[in-house]
């Protein structure tokens, strides 16, 4: 009897140490009707990117011509959203590498002006449990 009841203490203990890692790890949640990967705020990442941001970036963190990448970047940081740049180098060059003009927004959605920077090369996003990325 006593086996039995420390095995199902055990198990009680596993299953909602899995749930705590599963929240911190950002791992989609889907027990609050909110199916998606969640941010640190509790929000998944795709309500993140309606949330108005103010973003103002004129180059690359080198002081280079900003590219798409970076100012999505921006967008993301601003939203509160990681950014993957591995995943959206393999699914989006050459494009996401393309010149764009300074971007100056406020009180914008997130998602409304990343579309806007990506459609005129080709581009797309997504998320998924790591974030954002881009793809053709």
């Amino acid at each position: 009897m006593k086996k039995v009841l420390v095995g199902v203490i055990a198990g009680v203990v596993l299953v909602l140490a899995l749930q705590v890692i599963m929240r911190w790890s950002g791992e989609k949640d889907t027990s609050s009707g909110n199916a998606g990967p969640v941010s640190s705020g509790g929000t998944t990442f795709m309500d993140a990117l309606k949330k108005e941001v103010t973003v103002n970036i004129d180059q690359s963190p080198a002081g280079e011509r900003l590219t798409v990448q970076y100012a999505v970047q921006a967008i993301c940081e601003a939203a509160g959203v990681p950014y993957q740049w591995q995943k959206s180098a393999n699914l989006g060059d050459p494009e996401r590498r393309n010149w764009v003009a300074p971007v100056h927004m406020s009180n914008t959605p997130a998602d409304e002006v990343i579309r806007d920077i990506l459609a005129p090369v080709g581009l797309k996003f997504d998320v998924d449990d790591n974030g954002l990325y881009l793809h053709k």
